[in-house]
């Protein structure tokens, strides 16, 4: 995952393992898209993708991200390309 190394919540999730400050909320994302086996998933404010790139989701699964804070876009995009389910 890549992070603004400048940024605070990005160095957070640096020092937490790409995890940040909600590991709980992590495990409880992945254990529902375990569980539930949805065909969409949409995280609305994904920040740096925590949430959003951890699971390995069903390979039917639609992934959506939606991020509004432009400046974050370089670092999330990045990420995305790099993440080893990534489909353009």
């Amino acid at each position: 995952m890549h992070v603004d190394p400048s940024d605070t919540r990005g160095w957070r999730l640096v020092t937490g393992g790409g995890r940040g400050p909600q590991p709980h909320l992590i495990d409880l994302w992945t254990a529902l898209v375990e569980g539930l086996v949805p065909d969409t998933v949409v995280d609305v404010g994904v920040n740096y993708g925590e949430f959003l790139l951890p699971p390995d989701y069903p390979p039917a699964t639609r992934v959506i991200g939606i991020e509004a804070n432009r400046r974050l876009a370089t670092w999330l995009d990045r990420s995305v390309a790099e993440h080893p389910h990534h489909i353009e």
